[in-house]
Parts: structure tokens; C-alpha cells; sequence
């Protein structure tokens, strides 16, 4: 592939994840700060409440950020569309913990 294809193509990958970028910030500019990073309380089998902590989407944002400017960023397009998104936003949050696992492991 010529470099000017390469280039191209790099181009295009970084102004995808710079749109991705911008649409998970304009989603959590519309949820408090407090709200993102809040505890849930779940009930056990046993009725006892134990609190899990959520990931918050700007955790995931930032470990997907460093691996895209390590130049994985087409293994950051690839992580997304498993779980059948083409944006961070567009990812179910009970899936947050799980994708920022496989995120930290690119």
C-alpha cells in the first residue's frame, strides 16, 4: 500500500475515534458527574445489599484514547464492534466493566 493510501487511511481511523470521542463527551456533559461514577446496590441470594462499584465511560475513554495513540487504533474499532458498537457511546453500560478489561488488554 503507497504511504499516501496509508496516510489516508490513518486520517480517516483518527477523525471515526475524534467523532466517537465527541459524542461519548457531549453524552456525559448530560449526566452528572456524581451519577456516572455511582454505586449501585445489588441484592445476593440472600437479600443482602452489596454495593458494586460501575465503570465509569471516562475510564474506558481514556485507556481507548492511549491505545488508539499507540497506534492500535484499528484494534480499538475492532474491540467496539464485538460489542456491537461503532461509537464508545453506542455501548450498553452493563458492559462497561468487561470492555474496559479487554480495553486494558489491547
Amino acid at each position: 500500500m503507497g504511504n499516501m493510501k496509508q496516510l489516508s487511511l490513518v486520517i480517516g481511523h483518527l477523525r471515526n475515534l475524534a467523532d466517537s470521542l465527541e459524542d461519548l463527551c457531549q453524552g456525559v456533559e448530560r449526566v452528572a458527574p456524581e451519577s456516572v461514577q455511582a454505586t449501585e446496590v445489588t441484592e445476593t441470594a440472600q437479600g443482602v445489599e452489596e454495593p458494586t462499584v460501575s465503570v465509569a465511560i471516562e475510564d474506558i475513554r481514556k485507556v481507548l484514547a492511549e491505545k488508539s495513540q499507540a497506534g492500535k487504533t484499528d484494534k480499538v474499532r475492532e474491540l467496539l464492534q464485538r460489542y456491537r458498537a461503532n461509537k464508545l457511546s453506542e455501548v450498553e453500560v452493563n458492559l462497561y466493566p468487561s470492555l474496559l478489561e479487554d480495553a486494558k488488554g489491547l
